[in-house]
């Protein structure tokens, strides 16, 4: 495994928008783009030194917290 792609939507169904346009290789990612009070969805990829990407991990929803 070289690294991996973040991908968010705001649907199980998608569009999703893959977030690094590079493969990260840290376990940790922080997303500055999303809006107070809206739910996400994110999911990885693992890429191989190919880009050659696994399928989407299992979802994870966060709810942004309104300030």
């Amino acid at each position: 495994m070289f690294g991996y792609y973040v991908y968010r939507a705001t649907d199980q169904y998608g569009p999703y928008t893959r977030l690094n346009s590079t493969p990260i290789t840290v376990t940790q990612y922080t997303d500055l783009a999303v809006l107070p009070g809206q739910t996400y969805l994110y999911w990885v990829t693992g890429v191989d030194s190919n880009t050659l990407e696994s399928p989407f991990s299992n979802s994870v929803t966060v709810v942004v917290p309104t300030p």
